[in-house]
């Protein structure tokens, strides 16, 4: 992109939605090869895959906690798709992923009974790195937005006959 003179901020904007779809596709992959987390419970929500050692959860019910981040990368695309036609300024789109992915991860890691990783100031650090994650990722669609780098719609850009 550097090479071709590729404007950062659009690039990334154009790419965001198909990181987020490619992230469903390999969580997907994940949950039915067996080697994701897992959160342990019982409800209807249980699932079995194919774990690499079947013995070791042979007594454990499971959420399948990958699908839930599947489904959850599902709605980040489909709300990137349909916002990035209404988008004001370059990089909006790719901050809003970023924003959306760290309310996923908040999401994902209050309702995780998985504590793996000694806490910091009593959090996990995933909680503590998505918070931050989602307070950069604010911040800066706030200043491109004051910034004043205004641009029309796509829709009202391809109407005056202009390229996109």
């Amino acid at each position: 992109a550097k090479s071709a003179k590729m404007p950062m901020l659009r690039t990334l904007d154009a790419f965001a939605p198909a990181v987020a779809i490619g992230q469903f596709f390999a969580w997907l992959g994940c949950f039915f090869s067996g080697l994701c987390r897992q959160m342990s419970g019982n409800s209807v929500w249980n699932a079995h895959t194919a774990p690499v050692d079947p013995a070791a959860y042979a007594e454990v019910h499971l959420h399948p906690a990958a699908l839930f981040i599947a489904a959850g990368h599902f709605v980040i695309f489909g709300l990137l798709l349909l916002l990035k036609q209404h988008r004001r300024f370059d990089g909006q789109t790719f901050w809003l992923y970023v924003l959306l992915l760290a309310a996923l991860g908040l999401a994902v890691g209050i309702t995780s009974e998985s504590r793996a990783a000694a806490p910091i100031i009593g959090l996990p650090p995933s909680l503590l790195i998505n918070a931050a994650l989602a307070v950069t990722s604010a911040a800066a669609l706030l200043i491109l937005r004051r910034r004043g780098k205004k641009q029309k719609p796509i829709s009202a850009a391809r109407r005056d006959g202009e390229n996109g």
